[in-house]
């Protein structure tokens, strides 16, 4: 619970840390259509100590991919995806989507669909989600997002990837969120 609190934490309030300079260690400035915006580097204070760094690519739109490379402090994280570690990670995610509606971030949070997809012969623990972001001014919601989250052990360390879009820009979305995946699963 303590560690879900944090994750809330840090999904809503921005860290001082980011590096413009520092993409993800195994994909390029662009992947696709999509372009590396920024690090966030979650190791150097003492109360994130665990959650790594996250690397945020941008495509048009609201096209937004976050890689995420951390270890929660466990040591022995068994690679791929059938560690009962991986599965928790990726039951976890309906329940942070559910505390951000609690908390008034977001609201109409529904599970799509979940199981596996592989690329490059990689398999990676899989969900989607929709969800609206809660905005003050109603006139500036853009409308329902889908979000697809993907989980795989490597090296050691959690390799989260949390791609969302439109629901209205899904269909033409796909293809780059499908090439983003090719390569994280080619090079990471």
């Amino acid at each position: 619970m303590k560690f879900t609190a944090l994750l809330l934490f840090l999904a809503c309030f921005p860290l001082s840390a980011s590096a413009a300079g520092e993409e993800a260690p195994f994909l390029p400035r662009t992947v696709g259509e999509m372009e590396f915006i920024e690090t966030k580097d979650f190791e150097a204070e003492e109360k994130t100590r665990g959650m790594g760094r996250s690397y945020r690519y941008e495509g048009d739109r609201l096209l937004r991919a976050d890689i995420f490379i951390y270890d929660k402090r466990k040591k022995d994280l068994k690679d791929g995806i059938s560690s009962p570690d991986a599965t928790a990670e990726i039951q976890g995610v309906p329940h942070v989507l559910g505390k951000m509606q609690e908390l008034g971030n977001y609201k109409d949070v529904k599970e799509l669909e979940n199981g596996k997809k592989s690329y490059a012969g990689v398999q990676f623990l899989w969900c989607r989600h929709s969800y609206e972001h809660v905005v003050e001014d109603e006139s500036k919601n853009p409308g329902v997002r889908v979000s697809d989250t993907f989980i795989r052990i490597r090296n050691g360390k959690f390799l989260k990837v949390r791609i969302t879009t439109l629901q209205v820009d899904l269909e033409k979305d796909q293809k780059k969120i499908d090439a983003m995946m090719m390569e994280i699963a080619r090079k990471g």
